[in-house]
């Protein structure tokens, strides 16, 4: 399931937005990847903003990991920001699903929801008023 918000401001605004609010909602931005300038580099250009903004919680990630290493396929979360016509969208897939894909373990379902909630909370937040 894509969790996803729409908004009025530019995509550049929503990425900076996301990384100036990450750490009030207990993340850190590892990287930002800005995917128009990595292919117009590559010769493959695409003509909207498209961003990716990988993001984590140290202390979800190390309990999570702590109890099973081979979730690191699944970590970090990414939000992704682009232009869409005339609106920005911003999207994620829900961490409750993704790491279900990986995972059937019960244990780990309550991360999950925990992070979902947190990661929904900052993309209202960023779009909210648009």
């Amino acid at each position: 399931m894509t969790i996803e918000r729409t908004t009025d401001q530019s995509a550049a605004t929503v990425a900076e937005r996301i990384e100036a609010s990450a750490k009030s909602h207990g993340f850190g931005v590892l990287h930002r990847y800005d995917f128009n300038r990595t292919l117009q580099e590559k010769g493959h250009p695409i003509d909207f903003q498209c961003y990716v903004l990988e993001l984590c919680s140290p202390a979800v990630a190390q309990q999570v990991l702590a109890h099973d290493a081979s979730l690191a396929a699944a970590l970090p979360c990414r939000i992704a920001v682009f232009e869409d016509g005339t609106r920005t969208r911003v999207s994620m897939i829900g961490p409750v699903e993704l790491l279900g894909l990986v995972s059937n373990d019960a244990d780990i379902r309550p991360h999950a929801q925990d992070v979902e909630r947190a990661l929904t909370a900052l993309m209202d937040e960023v779009t909210a008023g648009t």
